[in-house]
Parts: C-alpha cells; structure tokens; sequence
C-alpha cells in the first residue's frame, strides 16, 4: 500500500513538474504579445486619426490575437501558481483583457468617427495608459510565478522567459522607495501607494497630525499591494477586505482632520484648490466601503472582488496624496 501511495504521488509530482515546463515554453512568446500589444494600440491612435478603415481593421484582427494568447498564458499561469495572492492576481488580469481589449478597439473607433473631438481623444489616451499598465503587471506577475516554480521544478525552460525585459513597457509612474519597504519590494510600486511619500519626510512634519495619519494609511495602502505580489502579513482575501475596512475609516478620520485645516486658512487660490481636492475624499471612501460590502459567491466573483478592491484603494491614496501634499504647500505659503 506505502509502494502504491509513493507511486502516485510520484506520478503527481512528474505531472506537475510537466504542467509547469509546458507554461514555461507557453510564456517564451509572450514577451512578444505583450510589446506586440503594446505597439498595436499606439498603432490604433494614429490609424484612427488617419482614417483608414483598412488598416485599422487589419491591426484590429492582429490585436485580438495577442490578446488571446496572453489571456490563454495567464489562465496558464493561474494553474501553476503555489500561492492565493498570485492566483487571484493572474485570474484578474485575465478577466481584466477580456473586459477591456474590445473596449480599446471601441474607444480607437470613436476617435476614428469624431477626430478632432477633445473628449475621444482623451479616452483613447486613457485607454491607452490603462492597457500599457496591464500589460505592466502581466509582466510581473509572470516574472514571480515562474520564479517561484523555478524553484520546485529546475529546468533551463523556465528561465527562458526573462519578463525584466520589458519594464519600458509600464505606465510612466514615478516610483517612490519608502524608509521601511525595500527597492525591490517597491521599484514597480504604483506612486500612489509607495510607502511614506519623501515629502512626507522631514523634522517639521513629526509631530504633525495629518502627516502621521497620511503615514498609516500610507502603510495600510502597502501591506494591501503587498497581498497582490504574494508578500506581507496578509495571507487571505478576508484579511485584505479587512485592511481595506480599517484605511477607509483611517481616510474618514484623516477628511475631518483636514477638514479642521481647512477652516484655518484664509481665503484665497490655495484655499479654493485645496478645497476642490478635499471634496473628492468622501466620494472615494465611500466607493471603497461600496465594494468591501459587496457581497459575493464563488472563487471568479471573489477574484474579481479583490481587483476591485485594490483599485479603489489606489485611487483613494492617489486623492489622499494630493490634498495632503497640497496641506503642506499651503501651510509653506501662509508661513
């Protein structure tokens, strides 16, 4: 019975071991779907602004194949993955592609009909960015999965696929390296939820109220993004939707503080500026609570959930940088 036990077991780890070489030889072409991709959109703004039906429909076809192949490669991804974190990472850029490929050909078409239109101009622009960043975080993410399988199956094919390759690809963002986080933690961090904004960082601001909370939701923001690339102290989807409980009743506190600020500054530019970013803070938070409430039934429903969730949590950090940066220039001018 043991012989027949270690026999099976065996088998299931050649098959695994197999699996994980026959995505490794999937993922040697995907560097070119990804730039392909990549190419092909920027393509689509010019053609769109040229007017030719002809070529536009020839890139169009090129497009959808690349996406094709690169959804295939993460659903292949997907089953190689050893943690939840990259799993859910890798079943959300699927479904992300296949939600927003079309939606890149249909924003190049609008463009295409109404050219000189300001609006469709910077849809296409929009578009554009959010398909250059999904193709970013593909990128990594492949790069973490197969490291990770490098180390249980050590095979020459998995270190075929070299994803560092195309980090010109990633959506101009300025990266920031925080006191704590490592650069290899951060060094492909969206800016909005680097850890401890340098500008931050400075005797004055130390015992400054606004600055501390902007820190702690600061760090709440990173050990969320952490999640996402398999690293941190939370380990599972609920601890995440948990977390983003906790920063988005960390922002409330952080509005009203600001709020207070606001009353103390006498009227002017600066005041009506700030103002206007500190009124989008509501707005955001309560969009986040939204989709932590939601509920939801099943592994896909759950995948897409977390997406949801980390979006949101971005953008409410990306508001949160902005008025508090803005604080900090109106309190330097009214000094």
């Amino acid at each position: 019975m043991d012989e027949e036990i270690d026999r099976v077991i065996g088998t299931a780890k050649n098959l695994t071991q197999q699996l994980i070489l026959s995505v490794a030889d999937q993922t040697a072409d995907l560097y070119h779907s990804l730039k392909s991709s990549v190419e092909l959109v920027n393509n689509f703004h010019l053609l769109a602004l040229n007017e030719d039906p002809t070529s536009f429909q020839e890139w169009s076809n090129k497009f959808h194949d690349c996406c094709d192949h690169i959804i295939d490669v993460c659903k292949l991804l997907q089953h190689i993955a050893f943690t939840e974190s990259l799993q859910v990472q890798s079943k959300c850029l699927a479904i992300n592609l296949r939600i927003y490929g079309p939606q890149v050909i249909l924003a190049a078409k609008i463009l295409s009909r109404y050219p000189t239109s300001v609006p469709a101009n910077e849809n296409m622009d929009a578009f554009a960015e959010m398909w250059k960043w999904l193709i970013s975080e593909i990128t990594n993410v492949a790069q973490q999965i197969l490291d990770s399988t490098g180390e249980q199956c050590d095979n020459k094919a998995i270190k075929k696929y070299k994803p560092t390759t195309a980090r010109p690809l990633s959506v101009g963002q300025e990266e920031q390296t925080g006191k704590t986080a490592t650069a290899e933690t951060t060094k492909d961090m969206p800016a909005e939820i680097a850890p401890f904004n340098e500008k931050w960082n400075d005797e004055v601001n130390d015992n400054n109220d606004i600055i501390k909370r902007a820190k702690n939701m600061s760090a709440m923001a990173f050990a969320m993004y952490q999640f996402t690339k398999g690293n941190g102290t939370l380990r599972t989807t609920q601890d995440l939707f948990t977390q983003a409980e906790y920063f988005a009743e960390e922002a409330n506190r952080l509005y009203k503080v600001l709020r207070q600020f606001s009353y103390q500054v006498p009227a002017s530019q600066n005041k009506k500026d700030l103002l206007n970013i500190l009124d989008r803070v509501p707005t955001f938070v309560q969009t986040l609570q939204f989709t932590v409430k939601d509920h939801t039934v099943g592994k896909d429903a759950t995948f897409v959930k977390v997406d949801h969730v980390i979006r949101e949590t971005k953008n409410l950090m990306s508001v949160i940088n902005k008025v508090v940066t803005k604080c900090l220039n109106v309190r330097l001018s009214t000094n």
